[in-house]
């Protein structure tokens, strides 16, 4: 009933706990020694941040009214379901950091084979000296040898070597002399970062891309994430989540992007593309292709490298939508992949697989 909040530090009996808490906030115009904020949502912020087409919310007193600014504590937070029953949260204020933003670039595998994943995390506040941990899902293959990571786009550095990294300039008073520091548990499965300085805000705080990466079974795998706050004050976030699905049948057939494939020099201006899916064992690979939508499927002229996962098509016609998939014969992979599209001078997008 309750959309994902980084508000929100849990749901126990009942009880709705928000998050409460303080943090260092700057701009051009903050003064000297100053710039401590609160992160407790008002109102508006919480009311705001679980908007849903399915539901109303909003924000009662003790007294039973409807409260529309200040701050939530002791009130209770009421949804109403359209259609549907009536349920009321009463509110508590829990110390913690703001939830962070977890995200796989890659949430659709396929079982037993290997390829790049790339895992990225946001903290839900700035603040110095900071501590993330990720946790990797069972079943999952990671070599640490051949994992990278990049934080607040500092640039992509071997983990291993996270350390010796260059912070670059930095001011005379500027209090770290590294990026942080990185540990990859015993078992494999926890990545902890120390020592960030993460109060610059640019975009992503920490991207980690593993080579290699592969799933043994097949089913939906959770990553989760946290981070804790040193200052102003020690606070521990909620754990963020994110699934990947992985599934026997090939599910991460993706279309290459190439500005250049559009030849305009050529008979009939026809455009050209090229597919890649993950290294399989299969007897046959062939690339169908459909221009009504799915409704029916031909195989495509096409030069399938089934050593290298690779499939280039030519001669399609600018202005006319495409639909490809891959037909796999033998192996545990056979049958339909996931389907994407190709539309006339390069435009693209992906298409979840149907079903």
């Amino acid at each position: 009933m309750l959309p994902s909040s980084r508000y929100v530090s849990r749901i126990s009996n009942d009880t709705l706990y928000i998050i409460t808490g303080t943090t260092y906030l700057f701009d051009v115009d903050t003064p000297e020694n100053e710039g401590l904020k609160s992160t407790t949502p008002t109102v508006k912020n919480l009311v705001s941040d679980f908007s849903c087409l399915a539901a109303d919310y909003s924000i009662l007193t003790p007294a039973g009214l409807e409260k529309r600014r200040g701050y939530c504590h002791r009130d209770r937070l009421l949804i109403r379901l359209k259609g549907r029953s009536v349920k009321q949260y009463p509110i508590a204020l829990r110390p913690a950091a703001l939830k962070g933003m977890l995200d796989i670039e890659q949430p659709r595998r396929t079982v037993g084979t290997r390829g790049d994943l790339i895992i990225n995390y946001t903290a839900g506040q700035r603040s110095p000296n900071t501590t993330i941990v990720i946790t990797l899902p069972r079943n999952f293959t990671a070599d640490p040898g051949n994992t990278f990571i990049n934080i607040i786009g500092r640039g992509e550095v071997l983990l291993q070597k996270l350390e010796q990294q260059s912070i670059g300039r930095t001011g005379t008073n500027y209090p770290y002399n590294k990026t942080g520091h990185a540990q990859w548990s015993k078992d494999g499965k926890q990545i902890t970062l120390t020592g960030l300085d993460l109060r610059p805000s640019n975009g992503v705080d920490v991207k980690i891309r593993i080579q290699g990466a592969g799933f043994s079974t097949s089913g939906v795998h959770g990553f989760k994430a946290y981070y804790t706050t040193h200052e102003p004050e020690i606070l521990k976030s909620p754990e963020s989540n994110a699934m990947v699905t992985v599934t026997r049948a090939v599910t991460d057939l993706q279309r290459i992007p190439d500005s250049s494939t559009y030849q305009a020099g050529m008979p009939g201006g026809y455009s050209y593309t090229t597919l890649k899916w993950p290294r399989i064992s299969a007897s046959r690979i062939i690339i169908q292709q459909s221009t009504n939508e799915g409704k029916s499927w031909i195989t495509s002229d096409a030069s399938v490298d089934m050593r290298n996962g690779i499939g280039q098509l030519k001669e399609l016609q600018p202005g006319k939508l495409y639909l490809f998939r891959i037909l796999v014969s033998g192996g545990k992979h056979q049958g339909a992949s996931n389907i994407v599209s190709f539309f006339g001078e390069s435009r693209y997008k992906e298409i979840r697989r149907f079903g």
